[in-house]
């Protein structure tokens, strides 16, 4: 009999909110360097304000632009749902900075199985067109009951298309539910994951071998990895630490870095997040040291966690291999935990995860 997971709350370590208030205007001084910073982009000019009704990809496919699904702002622009011909929907996004940098990652992605490419563009407005897939892990996870199995499933293809990207020294740099696009099926035999596909390729940047990402803070910061926060360095670990969260939150139903208090909002949300962490993640003391080392020269981010690390000393922390709940065994916490190390270099990488007992005989 297939195992069906219900919604659990997590007991969480509660750090005192006034020890957070009092260290957050000392944590934003120090992040402000590292929130303020992004990615130089090449301009290619602004994204057009009006599209018409109908477009032409580069195929020589017509295709009848329906509704707005996402506007992004500017640079980031929209994404529209659309219709071919044949009636068949599908995505076209607007990629009006760094146009050629996308392609040359989706170039590099071409035969990965697990990530959603492109099918058609059209360069002259700098729109990709892309497959559409209604289901993600988000709304799988929250909205219906999924058996263990096909959770297994989820999890080890999208760690197969993570793992396709770390191949071709891609890092996605924003690995989160809602960027695990799935296909399943209902029969009377239950519901069965088909698909997985890992999507928006934004944030992704291709590092060679021995080089890392830095200055820049990317991806939610729900899912963000410690060296993350800090503007790095940022490399394929970051990514793995991501995809360890997202197994929480896959057999929890539980986004363990949301933060509800209502009178903290963005950026505010940060030291709580990093409290968490600690709590959760910090197996030793290594693992801090670990990663202030990692950080290097990085003195604001290393003022920010030494802070909280004292913090912590009088605070119960609440360690990964001690939480309760179902399927949430020993393997499950083992590799929980070697994805989520605070220090980088003691991550496990994706290969090593998808060797993990956890996922033996999951096809």
């Amino acid at each position: 009999m297939s195992t069906i997971l219900r919604p659990i709350i997590l007991r969480r370590a509660a750090p005192d909110l006034a020890a957070v208030l009092s260290l957050r205007s000392t944590i934003h001084r120090r992040l402000r360097f590292h929130t303020s910073k992004n990615i130089s982009y090449e301009s290619t000019g602004s994204s057009p304000s009006k599209i018409s009704e109908n477009v032409q990809g580069s195929s020589g496919r017509s295709y009848r632009i329906e509704r707005v699904l996402q506007d992004k702002g500017m640079p980031l622009g929209r994404v529209y749902l659309a219709t071919t011909d044949e009636d068949q929907k599908v995505v076209v996004k607007e990629i009006p900075q760094d146009w050629k940098a996308r392609n040359e990652i989706y170039r590099r992605t071409s035969r990965c199985s697990h990530i959603r490419l492109p099918i058609d563009s059209i360069p002259e407005s700098r729109m990709l067109i892309f497959e559409y897939i209604e289901e993600d892990l988000l709304s799988l996870i929250q909205q219906r009951e999924v058996p263990m199995k096909q959770i297994k499933r989820a999890l080890k293809w999208t760690l197969e298309g993570i793992s396709q990207l770390h191949a071709v020294n891609i890092t996605h740099n924003d690995i989160k539910p809602n960027n695990i696009l799935l296909q399943t099926i209902t029969s009377p035999a239950g519901l069965a994951v088909e698909r997985v596909l890992l999507t928006d390729l934004e944030d992704a940047v291709h590092l060679e071998p021995g080089r890392y990402l830095q200055g820049a803070t990317l991806g939610n910061l729900m899912w963000r990895s410690p060296e993350a926060h800090a503007g790095g360095p940022m490399e394929a670990a970051s990514d793995l630490f991501a995809f360890g969260i997202v197994c929480i939150f896959a057999l929890t139903k539980t986004v363990i870095f949301a933060v509800d208090n209502p009178d903290l909002v963005g950026d505010d949300k940060i030291p709580t997040i990093l409290f968490r962490q600690m709590s959760y993640f910090a197996d030793d003391e290594s693992g801090v040291e670990g990663l202030l080392e990692y950080l290097g020269d990085n003195d604001e981010m290393r003022d920010v966690w030494e802070a909280i690390e004292e913090s912590c000393r009088d605070i119960r922390k609440n360690p990964i291999m001690g939480w309760q709940g179902p399927g949430m065994d020993d393997d499950f916490k083992d590799l929980v935990k070697k994805l989520t190390r605070l220090d980088p270099r003691r991550r496990i990488s994706a290969n090593e995860a998808l060797r993990h007992r956890w996922f033996a005989g999951v096809s």
